[in-house]
């Protein structure tokens, strides 16, 4: 996943150069969509792919799947407050 994120080629550094953020600090986060990557400096949200919607199962459908299970961001979007 760091070289995913970190990859000067890739789609998360790509999309941060492009908002002029040039060393982003990236980590995993909860988001009411589901588990996602997100760049703490711009406050962008990756949302990771599930299962179902690109129709692979590859690490990062596995980690949402397992990380935030949609049982779970039903619980935390009926029931946390921002």
């Amino acid at each position: 996943m760091a070289e995913l994120m970190f990859n000067s080629s890739g789609q998360f550094k790509k999309e941060m150069a492009i908002k002029g953020i040039l060393n982003p600090i990236f980590c995993l986060s909860s988001t009411p969509k589901g588990l996602s990557i997100y760049e703490m400096k711009g406050s962008v949200a990756f949302v990771l792919a599930k299962r179902e919607r690109v129709n692979e199962k590859n690490y990062l459908t596995f980690l949402n799947e397992h990380l935030a299970p949609e049982w779970a961001v039903k619980y935390m979007n009926s029931n946390v407050k921002g």
